[in-house]
C-alpha cells in the first residue's frame, strides 16, 4: 500500500465512530462509567434548578483520537518524504539524530536553519554547502528536509542530471518546473556535475530562474570551490551562480571523503574476514 493509501485509509478508520456503549457501565452513582479507565461518561448538571443528566468524555475517546491524529501526521510524513526523496528515497534516513558531526559547525548551521525555517521561508532565504566530494554535503541537505517536513512543510530533493530528463520526457516545460518549485524548500543536489553543452547550460538556468521567481528557499549542494561559484568565467554559469549566491548562503564543508573513510574501513574489514577465514 502507497503512504497516501495509507493516510487515506488511517483517515477514513479515524472518522469511524467506536460502538462505546459496550465500554460503560452505571457506575455507584448511577451514571455512565467507561469500564476501561473508569472514567466518566455522564456527569450530572443542574440548571435553573432542574437537574440533568449529559454526556461526557471518560478520556479513553480523547486518547483514541489524539493517537489517530498523530498516526495520520506520521503517515502524511511519510508520504511528504516519498515526494521530497522520489524513487528509492535514500535520503528518508539521513536526519540529525544520525549526524555524526565532524563538521561541528556546519551541523549547528544546517540546525539552526531548519529550526528557524518559518523565518527564512517567508524571507526565501537558502543556503549552499560547498567543497571537496563525499563531506557530507547532500547528507546535511538531507537532513534539513526530514527536519523540516516534521514540522509539516513539504520539500524536494533533486539533481539537475535527473531535472534535464524530466524536462526532456516532458510536453511541457512550464508545467513540469511548476511543479518542481511548488514546495516549501527546494534542494539542488550537486550543481556543476552536469555536463557542460549550451543545451544543459540552458536546462540549468531555466530551473534556476523558475526556482528565483517563485521565492521558494533553495538549498544547493555543489563540489565547486568559492571562486568558481563566485568568479566563473562563463557568461552561462555566472548568471545562474549570482542569481543562487544573492538568496543563499555560502557554507564551507572542508575535510577528508567520509565516503573514502567507509571504504577504507570496509576493506579492513574484509581482509580481516579474509584472515580469520584462513
Amino acid at each position: 500500500m502507497s503512504a497516501l493509501a495509507q493516510v487515506m485509509a488511517a483517515a477514513e478508520q479515524a472518522a469511524q465512530e467506536p460502538d462505546w456503549a459496550a465500554t460503560e457501565a452505571p457506575g455507584p452513582d448511577g451514571l455512565l462509567r467507561c469500564t476501561v479507565c473508569g472514567g466518566k461518561r455522564q456527569t450530572a448538571v443542574t440548571l435553573l434548578g432542574r437537574r440533568t443528566v449529559v454526556r461526557c468524555d471518560c478520556g479513553c475517546r480523547a486518547r483514541r483520537d489524539e493517537a489517530r491524529r498523530a498516526e495520520i501526521q506520521a503517515l502524511n510524513a511519510q508520504a511528504r518524504r516519498r515526494d521530497c526523496f522520489g524513487p528509492g528515497g535514500a535520503g528518508i534516513g539521513w536526519t540529525f539524530e544520525r549526524d555524526n558531526r565532524l563538521h561541528p559547525a556546519v551541523s549547528d548551521t544546517a540546525r539552526e536553519y531548519a529550526a528557524r525555517f518559518a523565518a527564512h521561508r517567508q524571507a526565501g532565504r537558502g543556503l549552499v554547502f560547498y567543497g571537496p566530494v563525499g563531506t557530507g554535503k547532500s547528507y546535511m541537505a538531507g537532513c534539513i528536509c526530514n527536519a523540516v517536513i516534521d514540522q509539516g512543510y513539504t520539500a524536494r530533493m533533486a539533481n539537475l542530471p535527473d531535472i534535464g530528463r524530466g524536462l526532456q520526457e516532458t510536453w511541457d516545460k512550464q508545467v513540469y518546473l511548476a511543479r518542481l518549485t511548488d514546495c516549501d524548500l527546494l534542494v539542488i543536489d550537486d550543481l556543476g556535475v552536469e555536463r557542460k553543452s549550451d543545451y544543459m547550460d540552458e536546462i540549468v538556468f531555466s530551473v534556476v530562474d523558475a526556482w528565483y521567481r517563485s521565492g521558494v528557499p533553495l538549498i544547493v549542494t555543489t563540489n565547486l570551490t568559492s571562486d568558481e561559484l563566485s568568479k566563473s568565467s562563463r557568461l552561462a554559469e555566472r548568471r545562474v551562480y549570482e542569481r543562487i549566491l544573492e538568496r543563499c548562503r555560502p557554507v564551507a564543508v572542508d575535510g577528508t571523503s567520509q565516503r573514502r573513510q567507509v571504504m577504507v574501513q570496509t576493506w579492513a574489514s574484509m581482509r580481516g574476514d579474509v584472515k580469520g577465514e584462513a
